[in-house]
């Protein structure tokens, strides 16, 4: 048993200072007998005598219950304190665990953009060899021919875009390298100061579909296929 810890505690003096009054109480009233004897005639005699005596055990346990309870404060600040120490040590951690976690998201992040621009790079090589060329190569009254060069397509559907609605739509399942796709558009077309497109949606020889626009234009005469402005991978 721990003497310190016993000594310290409270309730263990109140019983002890209890024993005492009560031995006392119960001595001096067997010394003092024969007064005793007088006081029992005297109801308010004995009243006054009982009531000073538990008044005095009833101060000493009031005063013991002051002590526990300044002590029980004292345990649930220490307690309190434990866990607000507990919960920032916990904070902490939380912290360094989230800003771990925004390090590896960030650096994901960072390695898939990576990844993501190598496989775009690639990708886009490896359609540009499928992909195939058109060349504007002759025109007879209001017809053009559109050569195709480099790669041969299927599943073609191909139109002319005059002012910007559609005028005519062809569709051809094969066109070989160096094929011809024709085109029809007014004859007056271009003396008046329209536009012509061409429009072609093909699969290239990887399967993805492609939906191309190139612009006609008239120089010197001649109505050539310039420089494409629209190309969009459909799927694939």
């Amino acid at each position: 048993m721990d003497i310190k810890k016993w000594y310290r505690n409270p309730t263990n003096w109140g019983w002890i200072l209890t024993v005492i009054i009560t031995v006392l109480t119960a001595a001096y009233f067997i010394v003092k007998y024969d007064r005793f004897e007088k006081l029992l005639d005297d109801p308010n005699n004995v009243g006054d005598f009982l009531a000073g005596t538990a008044g005095t055990v009833a101060l000493i346990w009031l005063i013991v219950g002051y002590f526990l309870q300044r002590e029980e404060l004292h345990n649930n600040t220490t307690a309190l304190k434990s866990q607000k120490d507990e919960l920032e040590k916990q904070v902490e951690a939380m912290n360094m665990l989230a800003q771990a976690t925004a390090d590896n998201v960030e650096a994901t992040r960072v390695i898939s953009e990576v990844y993501q621009k190598q496989f775009d790079r690639e990708n886009n090589e490896k359609m540009e060899k499928v992909r195939p060329k058109f060349l504007g190569a002759s025109h007879a009254g209001n017809s053009m021919r559109i050569t195709v060069m480099q790669n041969e397509i299927s599943n073609v559907e191909y139109s002319s875009i005059i002012d910007g609605q559609l005028h005519e739509t062809n569709k051809i399942a094969y066109v070989p390298l160096k094929g011809k796709l024709t085109f029809i558009y007014p004859e007056d077309f271009f003396e008046l100061n329209g536009t012509l497109e061409f429009k072609v949606v093909y699969s290239d020889k990887l399967d993805n579909r492609i939906d191309e626009h190139h612009a006609f234009e008239k120089k010197g005469g001649f109505v050539k296929l310039v420089k494409r402005h629209k190309l969009v991978r459909v799927s694939g």
